[in-house]
């Protein structure tokens, strides 16, 4: 169905192109883009059925903005249908709440990490829900570690800051002799581990990044229980904590945390780790929030401030 025209027309080689808007049952298609593409190298069989091969080629793709007053309803919705405490969903309750929001089925991803301590194919549609569903301005994220995660953000995010955060490469803890039969067993060693190989190869996600996408990111070298969350990091509507995973430290990063967030979200990463335990013991007894484990994952999730 045709909607309201903008009264904004495009013209390219005698063809003219007119941006309108359309109304849907959750929102409005508020912009359509025209973008030009330039294919430099056609085939042969592409070329011949072409006048140009290297004719500008407009390429129409839609988002669907939805109207503030109505993101907020449906999350309401979604969240008034469960109590307090770790609620268990599966990714189809995400992905229905994501498609009330926004019908664009499109996201950008990577092939997944083969290293530990990366996370999963089911973490990253987790994730990318949440984005898509909340559309957040700041990120921050804690645990940089080799920035795969941090550049599945930047590319699936527009004018978005994101803020990451891992330790200094001095750090003590990145100097100590490592047990390797003990990796993936004993938790301590593990992060051990993780850190010195951070360390080692730095976040070497992040060089493959367009140079707008790596504009989007921030990198902090510091223990991030000594920060002031206020006043180091600012506002923020969207974390992901994946640093240290003793109790002690998940506290003093979720605390610092909800000390610059008042309506957004944060994501768990390794609840329900078969190592790493003291993520499940410290959210198991967050009883005043509403914590969503979405099965198969490692991701844990909270809602706050709607």
């Amino acid at each position: 169905m045709r909607g309201k025209g903008l009264g904004v027309n495009l013209t390219y080689r005698e063809k003219s192109f007119e941006v309108f808007q359309d109304r849907y049952e959750y929102g409005i298609l508020s912009k359509l883009v025209l973008r030009p593409v330039k294919i430099e190298k056609a085939n042969r069989s592409f070329a011949s059925s072409c006048v140009d091969p290297l004719l500008l080629v407009f390429s129409a793709g839609s988002e669907l903005i939805m109207g503030t007053k109505m993101t907020v309803k449906l999350v309401q919705n979604f969240l008034e249908d469960y109590d307090r405490g770790i609620v268990e969903i599966k990714l189809r309750d995400l992905l229905q709440l994501k498609e009330k929001v926004s019908i664009d089925p499109r996201i950008r991803t990577l092939f997944p990490p083969i290293e530990i301590g990366s996370i999963t194919l089911v973490d990253q549609i987790v994730i990318l829900c949440l984005l898509k569903i909340l559309k957040p301005s700041v990120i921050l994220e804690i645990g940089t570690y080799l920035g795969y995660t941090t550049s599945l953000l930047a590319i699936n995010t527009s004018v978005t800051k994101i803020i990451s955060i891992d330790l200094p490469h001095d750090h003590k803890s990145r100097r100590l002799n490592i047990d390797k039969s003990q990796i993936l067993v004993n938790p301590e060693v593990n992060d051990n581990f993780l850190r010195q190989k951070q360390a080692d190869e730095g976040e070497k996600y992040l060089k493959y990044l367009e140079d707008y996408d790596r504009e989007k990111i921030k990198l902090i070298k510091c223990d991030s229980t000594e920060l002031d969350f206020p006043n180091d990091i600012g506002t923020i509507d969207f974390a992901f904590i994946d640093g240290g995973h003793t109790e002690d430290i998940i506290k003093s990063d979720t605390e610092g945390v909800f000390s610059c967030m008042k309506k957004g979200v944060i994501v768990w990463h390794d609840y329900k780790s078969g190592i790493h335990s003291d993520v499940t013991k410290y959210l198991q007894k967050q009883s005043s929030l509403k914590i969503f484990h979405v099965k198969n994952s490692l991701c844990a999730f909270s809602i706050i401030g709607f």
